[in-house]
Formats: structure tokens, sequence, C-alpha cells
């Protein structure tokens, strides 16, 4: 009988064989097919990290940087989730020029953009000379005070309506913060301006004009430094991620080796005539014996993804979240029977564990751009497993199969969110119990801030949660704040209304914790005034209401009655001032300015009389900020 722990090491070794021999055979295909390539009418060199789909194989570019040669040898980029024409490209300084291909074909007179442009998840950067133009449809109320660009051909049966683009430097982001309410959507793009150029220069143009002209990305240089590589005779290209110099003996990491491409010339038909038909049937056999004998061992070496989950499993032993696999899944939501709500990251159902408990469980949206082996997905959840806090959620398992299924299963709140007590009329107790009274709801501001410094301060790892809004806080039994703490390092960040300036446009500075503060401030001031910070329902002719920050700092500086239904007792009207003042220094548009949430707790927690009324925010945009960049410690979770 045949002995599996022989076969098993022959199989090992025969597949590094067979890997060599087919290495040893495709050596000068690759050398030739990511050979430099024109396309386009100007004859645009298209060469690494650029990669020509159709005409070369993906390893003769970087991921992220294919381009598709149309019929008409335009050269496009897909980006954002559309395309783009590239225009340009300077492999010297590592940039390109690109322009949207809809606002050239599709509209050409009048391009309206669909959708926010963002370079989160691709390789590029923007250029130090871009700025915002964002577009603003169907809205309410068209700002006097700040210059627009007027937009008459977007389809609206309603008059009272209207669409308007400005330049966030003008003025726009005061009602970017507000658009869910005044607008039906906003969409920002990207535009450039040359160096030397005034924002009034570029005021007297068409915005079409500002569209159609394009502007410029760049990429890290250690992308691209294939220059050595092709100084040497080679052709670059990438494996795993990785560059590689793709050379007449084989790749190198660097540069070509020069003497060694004629040994192999010679030396091919006798490795391949000999290792061949060997190779082939003690492969065939090997297969079959480990499949008979060990199946699941066999599969679960290539399974990428378990290898990282068990893995972690084994780092964290006890303290480990524990794992389910899908099928749990569906059992303790009854075939996700129930659904709590439903986000940009997937939906939220509610479940119950085998020993009673009752859970919510967040099953996670697939992504095309996944990363397939898990890894990134394990590490979140390593880092967020080591949370301890009473204001954030527990984090009781998760679901990671070889299937891409993935889902995170929660402690369940059941009072639900935040935003279902605060936006009413007051905040007296009603017969129904709808509502909190004032001193608890002061307290889950406290709590929320607590939860927020742990986050930022208090765990191993710092951590980011970039959409605090009242939907994600969660009550108890108690009515105790908990922060929902839902993983991903993937897509847009932040709800429009509570969402930091510098997330939008780096104009602003860099994003860090302080993007946090501002979230959080936005919301306190909603709590404040058991509302929207932007009402549509005050109506026009009391516009001064309709933003709820500049009406409150108003009355504030005036010493002015706040206005708030019910009896305002000393310890309300004290607490109210100290969430107002509070609240009016997170939302600060200099990320500088405002408070850390260590600072933010003095304020609540201290002297009325000790606080500083702050700057009104919104006045306009501050300059160029030299952030610190977050640190690759950073994790940023929904």
């Amino acid at each position: 009988m045949l002995n599996f722990e022989f076969f098993f090491p022959v199989l090992l070794d025969t597949i590094i064989l067979f890997i060599l021999l087919e290495t040893v055979l495709g050596e000068n295909t690759t050398f030739r097919a990511c050979e430099p390539k024109n396309c386009g009418a100007a004859n645009l060199n298209i060469s690494y990290p650029f990669w020509i789909n159709g005409e070369q194989e993906s390893y003769c570019g970087h991921p992220g940087f294919q381009v598709s040669c149309t019929d008409d040898k335009i050269p496009i980029l897909h980006l954002s989730g559309e395309d783009y024409l590239i225009r340009d490209i300077s492999y010297q300084n590592q940039s390109l020029l690109v322009t949207n291909a809809a606002a050239i074909y599709d509209e050409p007179s009048c391009p309206i953009p669909h959708q926010n442009f963002t370079v989160l998840g691709s390789p590029f950067s923007f250029s130090d000379y871009h700025l915002d133009l964002y577009f603003f449809y169907n809205c309410s109320l068209v700002p006097k005070e700040y210059f627009v660009f007027p937009i008459t051909c977007t389809e609206n049966s309603n008059k009272n309506l209207n669409s308007y683009a400005t330049i966030i430097r003008e003025g726009g982001l005061k009602f970017m913060n507000s658009s869910s309410e005044k607008c039906e959507s906003l969409v920002g793009v990207p535009i450039e301006m040359d160096e030397g150029t005034s924002l009034n220069t570029l005021m007297e143009k068409q915005y079409s004009d500002l569209i159609k002209k394009g502007f410029v990305l760049t990429w890290n240089s250690s992308v691209s430094d294939c220059n050595e590589c092709q100084r040497s005779g080679g052709s670059c290209g990438s494996e795993n991620t990785k560059f590689v110099c793709f050379c007449l003996n084989g790749s190198h990491q660097r540069s070509c080796i020069n003497g060694a491409a004629q040994k192999f010339k010679g030396r091919k038909k006798i490795l391949i005539g000999a290792g061949a038909a060997f190779a082939s049937s003690v492969l065939c056999v090997s297969i079959a014996i480990c499949l008979k004998r060990k199946p699941s061992r066999f599969w679960k070496v290539l399974n990428k993804n378990d290898q990282n989950v068990e893995a972690f499993l084994k780092t964290h032993g006890s303290l480990a979240p524990k794992r389910y696999s899908y099928m749990d899944v569906k059992k303790m939501t009854n075939s996700f029977k129930e659904k709590l709500g439903e986000g940009g990251y997937g939906s939220v159902f509610k479940g119950r564990l085998y020993d009673g408990r009752q859970v919510a469980v967040k099953v996670l949206l697939s992504k095309p751009n996944r990363d397939n082996s898990g890894e990134e997905f394990i590490n979140e959840v390593a880092s967020i497993s080591r949370t301890s806090h009473v204001n954030i959620v527990t984090l009781l398992g998760f679901c990671s199969d070889k299937h891409d299924k993935r889902a995170l299963i929660y402690e369940f709140m059941p009072n639900g969110s935040l935003d279902n007590f605060i936006y009413s009329k007051d905040l007296a107790p009603s017969e129904s119990g709808s509502t909190i009274g004032w001193e608890l709801l002061y307290q889950v501001a406290i709590g929320i801030a607590r939860g927020l410094e742990y986050l930022h301060r208090g765990c191993t790892t710092r951590i980011l949660h970039f959409d605090i809004k009242p939907h994600n806080i969660l009550l108890d039994e108690e009515l105790c704040p908990q922060k929902e703490s839902i993983i991903s390092m993937l897509g847009a960040r932040g709800t429009a209304g509570y969402i930091a300036p510098e997330v939008f446009s780096r104009n602003f500075g860099g994003i860090s914790n302080k993007s946090d503060v501002y979230s959080y401030g936005m919301m306190v001031l909603e709590m404040v005034g058991s509302r929207k910070n932007f009402d549509a329902k005050v109506g026009m002719d009391h516009s001064s209401q309709l933003y709820f920050p500049d009406w409150v700092y108003e009355r504030l500086i005036q010493d002015q009655d706040l206005g708030f239904h019910g009896v305002m007792t000393e310890e309300r009207e004290e607490a109210t001032k100290k969430m107002i003042i509070a609240g009016l220094w997170c939302i600060q548009m200099n990320p500088l300015s405002r408070p850390s949430m260590s600072k933010v707790l003095e304020m609540l927690e201290g002297s009325v009389e000790a606080l500083e009324i702050p700057p009104k925010p919104f006045l306009s945009s501050p300059p160029n900020l030299q952030q610190p960049s977050i640190s690759s410690s950073t994790i940023s979770i929904l």
C-alpha cells in the first residue's frame, strides 16, 4: 500500500519542479509581453505601472493601473466607478492628467456629475493644486452670500427647486453638511487650478470648462521605480503587488543579471523533456492519494482565508471572539427573518445564540475589490475585539468562510438608537415614554464622549470611528449609550450632516481623531435642539433659523433666551449651555481648533463659567494645514 507520509513530500517537490518548469517556459514570454506599448492618436506611451487590458497581462503593471485602449484608440482609466480619459502621463513626475469621459462625450454642454469622486482604495492621490467643485441638486434654498454656478439643465418639474455648483473654498461647506435636508443630493468632483491662478479667475469661467479641463493625479514613486530595470534591459512588472524586473533569464527584484540568459537557452529543451512527463504523472498520483486520505487538510492548505482565521484564533486563544460558520449565522437569525437596519456596509438582523442571548448580526456586503484572503478583515476583528468599555458595543463573534461570507455578531441593544429619542418637540418624558428626560440626555452626551475618548486614547491601537451620528448610538436597558463598532477599511466614510470638512477635502487638513470630534459636535447640537441641524420646515421667512448652529450661536453671544420647550431650570440651562459651547468648539472648521475628547469631557463635566465661547464656525475655510498623517497603526471603524 502506498504511504501518505512518503507521497506528501514528493507531492510538494513535484509541485515545485512543475512551477520551475513553467517559469522557464514563461521567462521569455513575460519579458516580451511587458514591453511598453502606445495607445491613442497621440501615441501615448503606456508602460509600467500601467498595463493595457486585452493586450497585456496584469503582471505587466501594478494593481489599480489597468488601462483600456478603446476602438477609437483612446486610453481609458476606470476610477471611482466611472471612465476617465488619460490625456497625458508624466512617468518622470509620477503624474497623469485625466478628464471624465461623460463630460466630453455624453454631456459636453452641461456636464452633470452623478457620483462623488474619491481616490480612496486606489493607488492615486490628488495634486497640490486640486480644488473641490460641489454640485447641489434640487435645493429649496440657494445661498446669495456665496458665489455659485447655476445649473439649468437638470430634470426637475418643481420650479421652486434649484441646482447649483460651488467651489468649496468659497463657502459651499456650510451648506454641504445640511445638504441631506435642503437639497436632494450632493456630488463632489475635483478640478485643477493652475499655479498662479486666483479663485476669482476660476469664477469667471464656465463650470463645464473647469470639468473638461480635467485634473492631475499622482502615484507613489515606490510603485514605479523601474529606471534601473529598464537600464539593464529588462521590462518592469509585478508579482503579488511587489515590483519585479522581467529579464531574459527570469524575474529579479531590481534589475537584470547579465550573462545568464544564453546559458538558459541551451538547457530549456532538456529540462522540459526530462521533467515534464515525470512531473505530470507523479503529480496526478500524489494529488489523488492526498484527496482520498486527507481531503480537508489538502484544501485547507490552499485556503488562505482559513489560514488567516486559524492563525488569529491561535494567537488570541480564549480572548478571541467566537467564530461562526455561515450556516450558524443563518440559524441564529432564522434565515435573516427580522431586519433591524441597513447601511452602506450591509444589513443588520436580529438573532439569538444557542444560549438564548439576543444578538445583532451585521452581514457585510461583498465587495468586488475585497481582499479575498480575509487578512484585512481578520486584522480589524482582532483590533476591535481588544476594546472593552462600558460605552462600546461588545463584539461577540464573527463569520469569515471560504465563500467570502462575512458577518459580525454584537450584543443586542433593546432600546434601539438615539435618533428615536431626540427628534421631538421637547425633552419632557411623554406618557408613552418615547422621549428621555433632559438630565438623562445630558448623561448620554457624556457617555458618548467617554466612549470616543477611549477609542482615541485608551485602546492599544488608536481607533477612529468616522461615522458618529444618532443612528449609530445604541441604548441599552438603562438607556446607557453604546457606540456601534462595525469595522471597515473600504468605501466612503461618514454621513452628510455630520462629516468633517477634511474628510471631503484636504484643503482643511488631514484626517485625524479631530474628524470624530467634529461629528460628535454636530450630533450634540442636534441633541440640544431636538431637531436636525438644518430644518427645512422653518420656512424661508425665518431663514436665519434654518441652520441651527448659526441660530444658537447668535443667541448665545447675545445672551438671549435659547427658546427651548419645557421648563428651563437652572440645572437644565447650565447643562444646555455646556453642551452648546462644547458642540460649537467641536465643529470649528480648522481641525487644530477643535478640542480633544478629553477636553470635551472637561467642558461637559466642569463649570459653565469656566468655558470660553468659541469663534463662530462656518465663516471661512482655514488655510492649508500641515496636519500629521495617521500612522499605520490607526484602524478606522464605521
